[in-house]
Formats: C-alpha cells, structure tokens, sequence
C-alpha cells in the first residue's frame, strides 16, 4: 500500500485512501466488478465502450490497472457483443471463375504447392500447375518450401513455358505480391527463350482441335514425363 502511495499520489482521509476525488478501492475483486457493473451495466448507463466506462468510474473511484479490469469486463459483456459493430464483415461470396471459351492450354493456371514432405534429392516440397480452362491437366515440380517467386517462375519458365507460353490468368492462394513478382520474374526469364512452339499452332489448335489434342497427349506428354520429369495428369486426349 505504501508503493501505492508514492507512485500514484494517493492520500488517507476518513479512515479512507483517495486519489484527488477518488476512492480507491483495494484488492477486492468482486468489489471492482461491483463497481464497473454499476457504471456500466446499468440503464441509465446503457453499456458504454471501454474509454467511457473509464471515465464514468475514475469520477469517483480509482485502483491500479482500472483501464485493464474495465477492458476484461466488457470484453466479457454479452449485451456488448451481441450488438456491437462488426469492424471486420466477411469478405463478399468468391465467384465462380469459368473456363475461357477456345481456350489454349495453361493458359489460364492453378498454383498451389504440397509441403511438408520427406527429403528427396533436397527437394520437399511440390509445386503443381493445374490447367484450368482446357485440359484439366496438372503439372508436379519438385522444389525446396523455401523457394520464392524468382524460383516459381524459373521453373515456370524451363519445365512449362517452352510448351504453352505466358499464362494470361494466375490463381493462387499466395498473396498479390508473390503473384506480381512471379509475372515479372517470368517475364525476365521467359526473354532468354525461344517462341513457345503453341503459337505456331495456333490455327491448327482451332480447325483441328481434336486430332491436335491427340498428338498432344501421346507424344508431348510421354516427352515432359519421361525426358523432363514432368508429370501430367487427368489429361483425357479429346477435349
């Protein structure tokens, strides 16, 4: 009681501590939830916040940590949580993203990576290419967890590009930064390269759509797969 004494100012009076026109009340807590209740609780009150709660009670009564008990109080206030304004609505519904009509494959693309996985040649972590408008294909990389944007996008750039080109879409649970980076980073990397061989077929892909996916499927796919170490599937040979 003495450190109360000199560190807040507080005086004996009437057999009673005050500080300035304050009672202090001591160590009681159900005496202190006494308190906040009768300035906070009742009608006349009607629930104020935490700053005016405070300043209702320090009028007349005053103990250390009066802010936090007040804090925990309404904090702990059904009536306030129950008609208090949400600071943060949920984010509107996610619409559904459809499949570009004449689409060419990864195009439009999925990115996700699977963690957590047993070491294998210092790799564990994969990162996967879903095909979202076209195929339905994905494509599996072996990659460390700690890779970054620069390294997505060559790998991007070595194991995909070469075959389908630029992504005109990217979906991705990543933050908009990473996507960013990734499309600049893809953007240096796919520069040192030659003419993705898709847009040399581009009228082929669209007179010719499923003698094209065909060819596609056995003789594309055998080469990623077995020479590259690319993996697709769910790759049906006729769209």
């Amino acid at each position: 009681m003495d450190q109360w004494t000199e560190a807040h100012g507080l005086t004996h009076k009437d057999d009673a501590i005050w500080k300035d026109q304050a009672l202090v009340v001591m160590g009681d807590n159900d005496l202190r939830r006494g308190v906040i209740s009768l300035f906070h609780d009742s009608t006349t009150s009607g629930h104020p916040g935490i700053t005016k709660t405070t300043q209702l009670i320090t009028q007349y009564y005053w103990w250390p940590g009066l802010k936090h008990h007040v804090t925990k109080y309404i904090k702990g206030c059904t009536t306030c949580q129950m008609t208090k304004t949400n600071m943060n609505p949920n984010q509107p519904p996610l619409n559904l993203i459809t499949a570009e009509p004449d689409a060419l494959p990864f195009q439009t693309i999925a990115m996700d990576f699977i963690v957590k996985l047993l070491k294998s040649n210092g790799h564990d972590t994969i990162l996967t290419i879903t095909d979202h408008d076209c195929m339905e294909a994905a494509i599996f990389l072996p990659c460390k967890e700690t890779i970054d944007s620069e390294g997505v996008a060559q790998l991007y750039a070595t194991h995909v590009f070469p075959h389908y080109s630029i992504p005109q879409k990217i979906i991705s649970d990543r933050d908009t930064r990473f996507t960013s980076n990734f499309s600049k980073e893809l953007s240096v990397e796919t520069d040192k390269g030659d003419v993705p061989i898709w847009e040399e077929y581009f009228q082929l892909w669209k007179t010719q759509r499923a003698s094209y996916m065909e060819y596609v499927y056995y003789a594309y796919v055998t080469t990623i797969c077995f020479r590259k170490y690319v993996v697709m599937s769910h790759c049906p040979p006729y769209i």
